[in-house]
């Protein structure tokens, strides 16, 4: 016969090799959405809203840029599926992000090799590319895709 015996804190169980042989019966509650840690679910939830405890985005939404790279990440997520809606409405926000990181390169260093490499391939692509950019803006939104982009593979 199996038996519960509680000692200080814990909970001791005895349990028959006949209880431990069936199925179990206990039906467990779903989970409290409010008790499940996002931390490390990515940078976008399921829900499509933007985890910013996700360590894969590092230290970018704090500090002295946090503000700026928290406007230019929420302009990239409501806009990552249309590129011209994208350039059009985050172009701003990206450029502001940039300059921001310009202007505190002791604090943001790219020492990140994931971010070299994106920075290469970008180069690469440049290079190779048929069709040069147009103008500042394009090219500022093919940074911003690419960083958004590496980002979101961390995930």
């Amino acid at each position: 016969m199996s038996y519960c015996r509680k000692e200080g804190k814990d909970t001791i169980i005895f349990a028959t090799e006949d209880v431990l042989s069936s199925p179990s019966t206990t039906q467990l509650q779903p989970d409290d959405p409010q008790d499940l840690d996002t931390s490390n679910a990515g940078a976008i939830l399921p829900n499509g809203e933007i985890n910013w405890d996700c360590p894969c985005l590092g230290n970018l939404p704090n500090g002295p840029c946090g503000s700026s790279f928290r406007e230019a990440f929420s302009c990239w997520v409501e806009n990552k599926d249309n590129e011209e809606a994208f350039a059009d409405k985050c172009f701003e926000n990206f450029t502001t992000w940039e300059n921001c990181l310009g202007e505190h390169r002791d604090i943001y260093r790219q020492t990140d090799e994931k971010m070299s490499e994106a920075d290469n391939e970008l180069k690469e692509m440049d290079q190779n590319s048929d069709i040069k950019s147009i103008s500042d803006k394009e090219s500022t939104s093919n940074r911003a895709i690419a960083a958004a982009s590496a980002v979101s593979a961390d995930q």
